[in-house]
């Protein structure tokens, strides 16, 4: 939740913020290079900052035994759920870009559509259905990695495709 509101509202904020600035001061190579590289750099380096400051202090409960409910957690699996913080990451800031622009509508239907396929298949993959096997917590873990990829995707494609709702564009590096 913490990992959330940070991307999403303090430095998703920020992003926001900064091209807006950008954009209404007519300074497009400022809003290019804040929205493209910038961006992605500011969640690659949140990130990292975030899972390693959360995996030390899982692994200290652990080792103290003062964290009962985390006593019984899956260690194996934390590499990799930490690992997909990049992609919420990637998600918030992509959509705090295109937000700046004024687009508000985008990123709503973005969440909304990959909400919609998360909320029923998360029980399927964690419970299993039918032909398809109980994942426990690792099948929520996939649900919610998969939610991201697509949101990243779908996002990239808006801000880097050739109708492009806002100015970034690729940058050279």
């Amino acid at each position: 939740m913490l990992m959330q509101m940070m991307s999403g509202g303090a430095v998703g904020g920020g992003i926001s913020s900064a091209i807006a600035r950008a954009l209404g001061g007519s300074r497009g190579a400022d809003a290019n290079a804040t929205g493209g590289a910038r961006s992605r750099d500011c969640a690659g380096v949140r990130t990292h900052l975030h899972t390693r400051r959360a995996w030390c202090w899982t692994l200290a409960l652990r080792r103290d035994g003062r964290g009962r409910g985390i006593a019984g957690c899956r260690l194996d699996l934390l590499p990799l759920i930490f690992a997909g913080a990049v992609l919420i990451w990637l998600f918030n800031s992509l959509a705090s870009a295109i937000r700046a622009t004024g687009n508000m509508t985008l990123p709503a239907v973005v969440t909304l559509s990959g909400t919609a396929i998360l909320i029923p298949l998360s029980p399927v993959l964690i419970f299993g259905w039918g032909p398809i096997p109980a994942l426990g917590i690792a099948g929520g873990r996939d649900c919610i990695a998969a939610y991201y990829a697509g949101g990243d995707r779908r996002l990239m494609g808006v801000i880097y495709g050739r109708r492009r709702v806002c100015c970034i564009r690729r940058s050279a590096a």
